[in-house]
């Protein structure tokens, strides 16, 4: 009988595979090298074979192999980095660029933006040079102009832009996020700012799709008349969540089902038991079963398209395949090897789905099931059927639960309490208005019917989101300002991988390993509060209105601020909660300023001094002066009757008094910080 490890020949496979494509990403590497040294080491293992079985132990064979698929992973994650490309259009200096649009645009706060392949650079002269690279393409929201759809080839300036970094500490990093796409450049389109070249060369079938989408977008805008119920039913049939409210999101987040409203594997599932239910007739048909198993494979694929083949969505259509597959050749396989093989062939196509947040997710919730759900389903038996659904749904959840919550944790700082209560109510409910959608569609040209049904589905999601509202608001329902590491991340899944190996093996060594990590974990936590107990910090905040500045020591927080109830208010959560969790900070006082000037004795070393007027102290010795708003200000008048070591200027100072300041400040010899042009200001104190 094959071992554990030999049953499961992807998982020992994708490691190493992984590990290449993490390893190219992080230091943007040329294949060149690697494929040097792979030939070298192939020849060396051929002479080695050849005339020494001695020479060549099983170890160093297994050292070839796995570097073999290291290097793959390299070559499959520099294929996607088009900036190591030999004609990048980012190192093309002509005028123009001809791009194809590669989605649909969507709505931004510039207008709108999609993703575009880059064709070829032009010059001047209209001569076309050949480039490569994608690009993010803004347009100016006008009404007088058409916006390019998908497909749509149009020549644009060659103003191309990098990604701005975050301007504050802990923030968003949405240049990072996007060079985890392959995009490292946009460009900003103003009105007429492009000329359509009259081609479209999109794919035929995506083009349908779209349509497809689009279609079912106005047979919902069409039956539900409330935009809350259109964005939860879009999100629910095909994926698309964008005109979800903060407030619904944040609700279905804090219930631990935001799962729910993201295309995954439940809805694959659902479209497959559908599927098998209508074509279960032509099985006893000849050559049915074949038949139903192709038919089965076109329904998953084509809904799998339809949802524009999300991460999560192609893992679960992708593991069906093998599902069914495995079924018409009779070998089951091990299903914990046929997931590992499904994100090996994905990665394969796309390495960079490794990033993708989803991705994680989804992969981590069906290994968790597999791994859990059959012992705990088989813990306790019922005698009616009705009660041993609810057990298997609780099953289920706690089972996908297990993996998915140290990523939880590390991305969302959260772990929701009442997840098993959300998720026994929101599934079944949410399942149910699936299929209520799915039957919208097909009676839609009934108006009659199609009225009614559309006001019974906009009842069912009126009460879906109005229980998750409500289970979010309970007391307890969540734990957060949770900051986990990656350090922490990785060793929270090595004990569980060491968990599972213990009780599946029986071998101390896993156990005892375990507790190691345990131990490692507690370290790495003492490591962080010795850093968090010394700290001593100030920061001025980049915000595009008002004013935040934050002393921070040890683990308590001291924020003087222009804005009126900055607590729990939006720019808190987005912009300061983030730096929080960083520096572990557990309380917080919130101090509002008026519209004087204000003095600040924040530490010894540490005098601030913020001008908002033009009443100008004297005789003072300042560390630091904060200019803010667009009163005038003596600036040459406060330079001469105090010692001043640094300027910071706001983010909401006007361009002209802005470049009017700094030319005084350069004049002085005083050294300054722009808050606007460098981002937030940071002093360790």
């Amino acid at each position: 009988m094959a071992s554990f490890w030999q049953q499961m020949p992807f998982i020992r496979i994708i490691i190493p595979f992984i590990l290449g494509i993490i390893y190219a990403a992080k230091f943007a590497i040329s294949t060149s090298e690697h494929l040097i040294i792979l030939i070298a080491t192939g020849i060396l293992f051929f002479l080695f074979k050849k005339f020494s079985r001695t020479i060549l132990p099983n170890f160093k064979e297994g050292f070839f192999f796995n570097y073999s698929l290291f290097i793959l992973g390299i070559i499959c994650q520099s294929n996607q980095n088009y900036l190591l490309h030999h004609k990048h259009y980012s190192e093309s200096n002509q005028a123009y660029l001809c791009v194809q649009l590669t989605e649909n645009p969507r709505k931004n706060n510039f207008g709108y933006k999609a993703e575009a392949l880059v064709l070829y650079s032009l010059n001047s002269n209209q001569t076309k040079n050949q480039v490569s690279g994608k690009l993010l393409v803004n347009f100016k929201d006008t009404q007088n102009n058409a916006i390019p759809v998908y497909g749509d080839q149009i020549i644009i300036k060659s103003s191309i832009q990098e990604f701005s970094l975050p301007k504050n500490p802990g923030a968003f990093n949405y240049k990072n996020y996007m060079a985890h796409k392959g995009i490292f450049y946009q460009v900003f389109v103003p009105t007429n700012g492009f000329v359509f070249s009259g081609l479209n060369q999109g794919n035929y079938i995506i083009k349908k799709v779209i349509g497809l989408q689009n279609y079912i977008k106005e047979v919902l805008q069409k039956n539900l008349h409330d935009a809350g119920e259109i964005a939860i039913a879009e999100a629910l049939l095909y994926g698309y969540d964008k005109d979800i409210s903060d407030e619904v999101t944040t609700a279905y987040s804090k219930t631990g089902t935001l799962h729910v409203l993201a295309v995954s594997g439940m809805h694959v599932g659902m479209i497959f038991m559908l599927l098998s239910l209508l074509l279960k007739p032509f099985e006893k048909r000849k050559k049915g079963k074949l038949v139903v198993a192709l038919l089965n494979l076109l329904g998953i694929w084509a809904y799998s398209l339809i949802c524009g083949f999300s991460p999560s969505i192609l893992r679960a259509t992708v593991m069906f395949s093998f599902v069914i597959i495995g079924k018409q050749i009779q070998r089951g396989g091990n299903p914990f090897n046929s997931l590992a093989a499904s994100a090996m062939l994905l990665l394969m196509v796309n390495p960079l789905l490794i990033y993708n947040v989803g991705f994680q997710l989804s992969y981590a919730a069906v290994l968790g099931i597999l791994g859990f759900y059959p012992k705990l389903y088989l813990l306790v038996s019922f005698r009616y059927n009705w009660a041993d659904e609810i057990w298997k749904i609780i099953a289920v959840s706690v089972a996908a639960q297990v993996l998915t919550l140290p990523l939880s944790i590390y991305y969302f700082h959260q772990i929701p309490n009442y997840f098993l209560l959300a998720n026994l109510v929101i599934i079944p409910l949410s399942s149910i208005i699936i299929y209520l959608g799915i039957a919208l569609l097909f009676i839609s040209p009934f108006p009659i019917l199609a009225i009614w049904l559309g006001k019974l589905i906009g009842g069912l999601i009126q009460l879906l989101n109005a229980i998750a509202i409500w289970i979010a608001d309970l007391p307890g329902a969540y734990i957060d300002q949770l900051n986990w590491n990656e350090i922490t991340l990785v060793l929270a899944y090595a004990i569980i991988l060491f968990t599972i190996l213990y009780f599946s093996l029986s071998d101390l060594l896993y156990f005892r390993i375990g507790l190691l990590i345990i131990l490692l974990i507690q370290l790495n936590q003492i490591n962080r509060n010795i850093v968090w107990n010394k700290q001593k910090q100030l920061t001025i905040y980049s915000l595009k209105k008002g004013f935040v500045l934050e002393f921070t020591q040890q683990k308590e927080s001291i924020i003087f601020s222009n804005i009126a109830q900055l607590n729990g208010s939006k720019i808190f959560q987005q912009v300061i909660n983030p730096n929080q969790l960083i520096q572990g900070i557990q309380n917080t006082s919130i101090h509002e300023i008026d519209t004087g000037n204000i003095y600040l004795a924040i530490a010894p070393n540490c005098r601030v001094f913020l001008v908002q007027t033009n009443e100008i102290p004297t005789l003072q010795h300042i560390d630091i002066v904060v200019l803010l708003g667009n009163k005038y200000q003596n600036i040459k008048h406060l330079i001469m009757h105090n010692h001043i070591k640094q300027f910071v200027l706001n983010q909401d100072i006007l361009p002209k008094k802005r470049e009017a300041i700094k030319k005084i400040l350069t004049k002085c010899q005083i050294p300054f910080y722009d808050i606007k042009e460098n981002g937030a200001f940071e002093l360790s104190l």
